[in-house]
């Protein structure tokens, strides 16, 4: 349908080919018509061509001849006159002509009032000589809506020449720009003319084996619509590889095509044929650099064809083209900008990313930022990556690097880099027409001589250039040092002006201060974690050092200064004197540096007691830049409940201890004094937390709390075909669910005991028993999982029905009902242990129905009977709660048990009790009295069932 929409300004073009004429036909066009009654003359046709011509008629083109040209000519295009004939045609331009003309084309709604809705109009003319269609799809934004459309006729069809009218509406929420468009969708492009056919040509391209059919719908000028259905089948391709050269190569076709699939032949006059793609994979990695193969096709009543496979072998590789990054001419705090390049040298696609943090000894001492920071490095190609270098200290740095990583590589990029020592604020000094002094020149050698013709009251101006040669901002301040002066900066150059009040010579000297502004210092903060305990009688906490309080280390935690030995003891002195800080030095072999303690003690109060657990910071230590910052992790281990069922609150805080790495940064003799350490009041952050007992909600189809089981001793035993007996086990499963109420995840697992076991569910159809040493499960917040038990029957289970009070096993009892009935009953707790050490419990029980035989009598007594006769009585035999297999004995040969064994079950659902009837036969032999005794046993139950037989023979037949 897409081929059949035509916008706004679609084109219709209904022109013919021409058909060549034969001669035969050229010899009919020169026969002399007849004359039709009242026809007018040569002369009165050619004054009616005339006249119209002059006037430009335009005729219906629903009356035009079979052989003049058909409608959809434009009415608004210009005709052209050939002068070579007499014919007026339409201007044959590169551009379409339009179908409708949109009034206005643009709507415009200006002044408006959020809240308020308007309207416009918009109206369609249709400029074709033939009837169209017209359809107007709505705006897209919510802020512009378009009612239905008055058309002229009834069907949404538009005359030409005529137009269809549409409401526009405007609805704004806010003061702004709004802007919009509405889409014209009107005839097809493809014009059908009178006895003319089209192909319409259909590719069907299926994604899947399987039927796909979809309806296609023909919308012609004369108002009739034709859906056209289309259906195919999708088949995999009868292809057969015979054989592979070279032997082991990891070669790999899709699975096995069906039987019945072919490839369709060419159909006559179609422009495609059928076509089919077939996938090689070549599976690596290999041990070869290039891999080379043929497959053979064979085509069933063909001719088949080789084809060769070659393939080259590779992983990413990517690689830096300058492996070290030196920046040189920058300055603390101010980003330097650096590029490196990297290079694919592969034809596959690699995938790069910079790690965020710089490694090294010397990576706290600095950052760089990488533009861009991840991409995708197609064949062969180099990227150029910018660097934005800023160191944050005044040392030179040869222990920093960057790592990139390579999706598919097994070892990272490393970028080394190498920055000198950063340069300093540089002034220099100059007074015009003289050249500018270096900045460790002596300034006191320039003079400002204002001469000796300055008359009182006015002033005098001298120039002095103070030029800044850093690329790092430097304020200063000039003020004389005994009279007073006037400064003014014009045109950026610093003007000296003075106003003489005293007669005679005056000399003084002009201060000029400049200061380095640097961006701050590098801040370097390590974190202590403590608990609060409320029944702690401790007082002070007394700390003592040896060397640094806190020493620089490395990411390992390994103290990077050397001589630098931290020993760090916390005790509580309950009866010391509460004071700020105490220092005492010691005597050593090498004295400490100048204003620094060997050794100090400080004694501060008791807050709480130093531990990493349950709250631990990481990392313990980090270096925050100048203007940067940082993000540490805080971690909490919930403490062990030890089976409490209550909330437990833990309260605990956080002390970060700030120190600075610059030895300028601390101290500036006579200038700047900074203290650090324990000797600065710490960033506290306090710590609170809730531990909740870990409870799962247990949800079962069945209240009562209590997971049952149910299950028949005689699904046990299975009769082959040939009669003979074999055990057979089975499972019985329940399931039930499992609910998270908690905000946070639980992690657990699930533990029984046999018979009973946990499933858990795998792809197909089978089940494993889980136990509690599997993995782990979790449930997410607000979430739940199913769980599925199963109870195992099997022949050993009916040994604890003979069990003796002495030798009872646990969970496991024999129920007797007032019926008379027998069961074993099986208890045990499904055992949730979750990750933090608490358990939940889930009851279990199932019930093993025993089956237990029973007669309809104990004893039967046929009587007198004459010998060699046969009398026959009934009676039943019962089974009940389970289906058993039963057989009888005895010895006696004038009784006759029919039949003599078989299975007692029943085919009806939800039967407890099963019955059997026998006819118990007696034929005596002889006249005398006979007794028997008739045992009925059963694999299943373990007493064996007996019926008494008396009958006396008799040769009187009466």
């Amino acid at each position: 349908m897409n081929d059949l929409d035509d916008r706004l300004t679609c084109e219709s073009d209904s022109d013919t080919p021409k058909k060549k004429r034969t001669p035969k036909e050229k010899q009919n066009q020169t026969k002399p018509k007849p004359k039709w009654m009242c026809e007018p003359s040569v002369e009165e046709r050619e004054r009616l061509r005339k006249l119209k011509d002059r006037n430009d008629y335009l005729r219906n083109p629903r009356f035009l001849p079979p052989k003049s040209r058909e409608g959809g000519s434009s009415l608004i295009r210009a005709k052209v006159k050939n002068k070579r004939s007499t014919k007026v045609s339409e201007d044959q331009s590169d551009d379409p002509a339009p179908v409708f003309i949109a009034k206005p084309s643009v709507i415009v709604f200006t002044d408006y009032i959020v809240g308020h809705i308007y309207e416009s109009t918009l109206e369609l003319i249709n400029t074709t000589s033939t009837s169209c269609h017209v359809r107007v799809i709505p705006p897209n934004t919510q802020y512009f809506s378009i009612g239905l459309g008055r058309f002229p006729s009834e069907g949404g069809i538009v005359a030409p020449g005529l137009s269809c009218k549409y409401t526009v509406r405007f609805a704004p929420d806010s003061l702004g720009d709004y802007e919009d468009l509405l889409v014209v969708e009107t005839h097809g492009k493809h014009l059908l003319k009178p006895g003319e056919d089209i192909f319409i040509e259909l590719v069907f391209f299926p994604t899947a084996a399987e039927r796909s059919s979809q309806t296609f719908t023909i919308v012609c000028d004369n108002c009739q619509v034709n859906d056209v259905s289309a259906e195919g089948e999708g088949q995999l391709v009868a292809l057969e590889l015979v054989s592979v050269s070279g032997e082991d190569e990891p070669l790999m076709l899709p699975p096995e095509p069906r039987e019945s699939s072919v490839l369709k032949p060419v159909q006559v006059g179609s422009k495609l044929i059928s076509v089919t793609a077939m996938e090689i994979e070549v599976k690596g990695p290999l041990f070869c650099q290039h891999f080379h193969s043929e497959l053979m096709l064979i085509v069933e009543n063909g001719t088949g064809c080789h084809v060769g496979v070659r393939a080259d072998i590779q992983s990413p590789q990517v690689c830096l083209l300058n492996r070290k990054l030196v920046v040189s001419d920058h300055y603390i705090g101010v980003p330097a900008k650096c590029s490196v390049t990297l290079f694919n040298q592969t034809l596959l696609s690699s995938h790069f990313s910079w790690m965020a943090e710089l490694r090294g000894q010397q990576a706290h001492l600095c950052t760089a930022i990488f533009d861009p920071p991840s991409g995708t490095l197609g064949p062969n190609e180099t990227m150029e990556i910018t660097v934005h270098f800023t160191p944050h200290s005044d040392v030179e740095l040869t222990k920093v690097a960057a790592v990139c990583e390579v999706r598919g590589m097994n070892s990272p990029l490393v970028l080394a880099i190498a920055a000198s020592k950063p340069k300093k604020l540089s002034v220099s000094y100059s007074l015009p027409g003289l050249c500018p002094s270096q900045s460790d020149t002596d300034p006191s050698a320039l003079t400002l001589d204002f001469g000796e013709d300055v008359v009182l009251s006015k002033a005098a101006t001298k120039q002095l250039l103070i030029t800044n040669q850093s690329a790092i901002p430097a304020p200063f301040t000039l003020e004389a040092e005994y009279f007073s002066c006037h400064v003014s900066e014009p045109d950026n150059q610093s003007e000296k002006g003075s106003m003489q009040k005293h007669y005679g010579q005056v000399f003084d000297v002009v201060v000029i201060k400049t200061a380095c502004v640097e961006f701050g210092a590098d801040v370097r903060l390590d974190w202590k974690t403590y608990n609060i305990d409320q029944n702690d009688g401790k007082l002070v906490d007394v700390v003592l050092s040896y060397g640094d309080h806190f020493p620089l280390k490395d990411a390992d935690g390994n103290e990077v200064m050397s001589g630098a030995l931290g020993l760090s003891d916390e005790d509580a002195w309950t009866h010391a004197p509460l004071s700020d800080v105490t220092n005492v030095e010691e005597e050593s072999s090498e004295p400490p540096p100048a204003g620094k303690n060997l050794i100090s003690v400080h004694i501060r109060p008791h807050l709480g007691s130093l531990s990493d657990y349950p709250y631990c910071i990481t990392p313990q230590q980090i270096v925050i830049p100048a203007r940067s910052s940082r993000t540490i992790r805080v971690s909490f281990t919930p403490l062990t409940l030890s089976g409490s069922d209550c909330e437990s609150r833990c309260a605990g805080f956080a002390l970060g201890f700030m120190s600075l790495d610059s030895k300028t940064a601390v101290c500036v003799p006579g200038k700047v004094r900074r203290v650090q350490g324990l000797d600065l009041e710490p960033i506290r952050l306090d710590l609170q937390a809730a531990v909740k007992p870990a409870v799962l909600l247990v949800q079962m189809d069945e209240d009562g709390g209590v997971l049952g089981f149910n299950a028949s001793a005689g699904d046990l035993l299975r009769a082959e075909s040939d009669g003979k007996l074999v055990a057979c086990e089975f499972d019985v499963t329940q399931s039930f669910q499992l609910v998270n109420p908690a905000e946070m995840p639980l992690r657990f697992r699930l533990g029984t005991k046999a018979p009973f076991s946990v499933l858990k569910p795998l792809r197909g159809s089978s089940s494993d028993p889980y136990t509690g040493d599997g993995q782990a499960l979790v449930i997410q917040p607000r979430h739940s999982t199913r769980v599925k038990v199963a109870f195992h029957c099997s022949l050993p289970l009916l040994d604890h029905k003979n069990q003796t009070e002495d030798h009872k096993s646990a969970g496991v009892q024999l129920v007797h009902t007032e019926n008379g009935w027998k069961k074993l009953r099986f208890q045990q707790n499904l055992l949730i242990q979750f990750s933090n050490n608490t358990q939940q419990t889930v009851p279990l029980c199932a019930d093993l129905d025993l089956p237990t035989l029973s007669l309809s009598t104990d004893s039967l007594n046929f009587g007198f009977c004459c010998v060699g006769e046969t009398r026959t009585t009934e009676l039943n035999l019962y089974s009940d709660r389970a289906r058993t297999f039963w057989n009888s004995h005895t010895e006696s040969g004038v009784f006759r048990v029919s039949p003599d064994s078989g299975l007692l079950g029943s085919k009806k659902l939800h039967t407890t009790t099963y019955n059997q009837c026998l006819q118990i036969s007696f034929t005596p032999s002889e006249n005398r009295e006979f007794k028997a005794m008739v045992v009925f046993q059963s694999p299943l139950v373990t007493t064996p069932l007996t019926l008494l037989l008396q009958g006396t023979g008799s040769l009187d037949e009466k």
